[in-house]
């Protein structure tokens, strides 16, 4: 029934302008702390680590990959890291795969697929490759050929020679590198790894 008090008072059973102001500002400073916290940038440190990736700053990792890297940790880990970078520097040193066993060098493979198809779902903006060779070897560099099949194609590959540490030189799809690259991904990433009947086993 109401108040009788207030029956045809209009005034008096309405809400006051200082209520609606009142709860305004609590909207608005509600409102001004979702923002702080949707800018403030996200501590990276909290996600799980890998001795192979590297916090560089705001959004941007760092991952070495090389002969004795644990991948299947690796892989494990970095889709935790989707959401919160932009910024991705990858270098990979691994030997000449006929300095090792197949089964070592398909394994490995088959590992690098998984880490492409996991980097692709990254929302980045750069992306910078680069091959560390012992020689001028070109064996040596397959490994960067997964980068062909990512969906976005504004990344880097560069390649350094022991010996001429800090010397990088930069492959585009045009370039020596990049042609034979491009064949090894379809032949090599696209194609299932074919094993020896003994291998197999």
């Amino acid at each position: 029934m109401g108040n009788k008090n207030a029956r045809g008072n209009a005034a008096q059973a309405r809400p006051s302008a200082a209520f609606f102001a009142e709860i305004a500002e609590k909207q608005k400073i509600a409102s001004d702390a979702a923002k702080a916290l949707a800018a403030k940038p996200f501590d990276m440190t909290t996600l799980p680590a890998h001795p192979s990736l590297k916090i560089l700053g705001d959004k941007e990792i760092g991952i070495r990959i090389a002969k004795d890297t644990d991948m299947t940790t690796l892989l494990q880990v970095l889709p935790h890291y989707e959401a919160h970078v932009t910024k991705m520097a990858i270098e990979i040193h691994t030997p000449t795969p006929h300095f090792e066993a197949r089964e070592k060098v398909v394994n490995r493979l088959e590992k690098m697929k998984t880490f492409y198809a996991i980097i692709n779902k990254f929302r980045w903006t750069h992306l910078d490759v680069n091959m560390y060779l012992d020689t001028y070897n070109f064996p040596q560099m397959k490994l960067a050929a997964g980068l062909w099949g990512l969906s976005r194609k504004n990344w880097k590959l560069t390649y350094e020679v022991r010996g001429f540490e800090g010397d990088y030189v930069k492959v585009t799809d045009y370039s020596e590198f990049g042609r034979r690259l491009s064949g090894v991904y379809k032949t090599e990433f696209l194609e299932q790894p074919k094993l020896s009947q003994t291998q197999a086993k």
